[in-house]
């Protein structure tokens, strides 16, 4: 087959297979791939607006590209390497999925990574409400005296560590919420 753009003959494997029309495209792939580039430069708003709508329109394959992305980027790998099994790494994720969490709410968050881990000294790095010591099966949670559905907010003052169990207990009783509340105001 001859490319009608570049005018030189190819096998049909180069060619795209059009399913609409049951036959192959009479421009190469390689013909296509430039136009297609050439086009997005000098169309970007129109690709961020298709790209955007597809995004909205697709949320399980977004995800799955960025689960692609995540696991077989170069890129991706060295960041986990070097980041994601240090316990700094995991501080600082976490602190990075608060302060959206924050943010989203409009709420005040100034507690650093240095705060936290005083608060844990303070503690002697076991649980405010039950006295476990924390390690590596019982990892600490951030907990929110007051909460912030309430007006609480993310810093030294209004947060305490916690086990995981107690952390889920105290959610379940108001009482406690509104004994925080008055202990911390």
């Amino acid at each position: 087959m001859i490319c009608i753009k570049c005018k030189i003959d190819l096998p049909e494997e180069k060619f795209q297979f059009r399913k609409d029309r049951n036959k192959y495209s009479t421009i190469c792939k390689e013909c296509t791939h430039k136009y297609h580039k050439s086009w997005a430069q000098t169309h970007p708003e129109k690709v961020a607006e298709y790209s955007r709508k597809w995004r909205k329109d697709n949320p399980e394959k977004k995800k799955e590209c960025w689960k692609y992305w995540y696991e077989n980027s170069p890129k991706a790998k060295a960041w986990k390497k070097r980041n994601q099994m240090t316990e700094s790494g995991k501080l600082i994720r976490a602190r990075i999925r608060h302060k959206r969490r924050a943010i989203s709410k409009k709420v005040l968050n100034t507690l650093t990574l240095e705060e936290w881990l005083q608060i844990l000294v303070k503690q002697n790095n076991r649980c405010a409400e039950c006295g476990v010591e924390f390690s590596e099966k019982t990892q600490p949670q951030k907990d929110h005296k007051i909460p912030l559905t309430e007006g609480g907010a993310f810093t030294k003052n209004n947060i305490q560590a916690l086990c995981k169990e107690c952390n889920v207990r105290k959610d379940a009783t108001p009482e406690l919420r509104r004994k925080n509340k008055e202990k911390y105001k």
